[in-house]
């Protein structure tokens, strides 16, 4: 099983979306994020997995209309419930869903997770999380 890392730069997603309230359906802005991701990744489909987690939107767009199975992991409990109000608020919550990151590994069996969004990749640097974590959850065709 193949998997595609998307690094994103810290902030890229929340900077585009600025100003646009976070318990809405997935906004224009969102969407073309998700949309370039997903089109780069060149999956139909599957789970995917952003680490640094920190919007709601971007984590509905990815979910492409019930394509990906999506699960965000914040960073701590505060965002962790921040997202989840605005998920729920939005109704978007059941094909995606939250999480804290709380420790270095990834929480996910081999060859489970065909897309990796890292968004903030200093911040999840400084939880612990490096580059020996891509091989677990790779697979052997990348």
């Amino acid at each position: 099983m193949r998997m595609i890392i998307a690094w994103m730069m810290a902030g890229m997603a929340t900077a585009s979306l600025a100003g646009e309230p976070a318990a809405q359906a997935p906004s224009p802005a969102s969407n073309l994020v998700a949309r370039g991701i997903i089109e780069t990744s060149g999956f139909p489909g599957g789970v995917c997995v952003q680490v640094g987690a920190t919007d709601s939107r971007l984590l509905v767009s990815l979910a492409d209309g019930g394509k990906f199975l999506v699960q965000g992991l914040a960073l701590d409990e505060a965002t962790v419930a921040s997202l989840r109000r605005d998920l729920q608020a939005a109704g978007g919550y059941g094909g995606v869903s939250v999480d804290r990151l709380a420790s270095a590994r990834l929480p996910y069996v081999e060859n489970l997770v065909n897309l990796l969004v890292v968004d903030g990749w200093a911040a999840a640097q400084g939880k612990g999380i490096t580059l020996r974590e891509e091989p677990l959850t790779k697979g052997e065709n990348a």
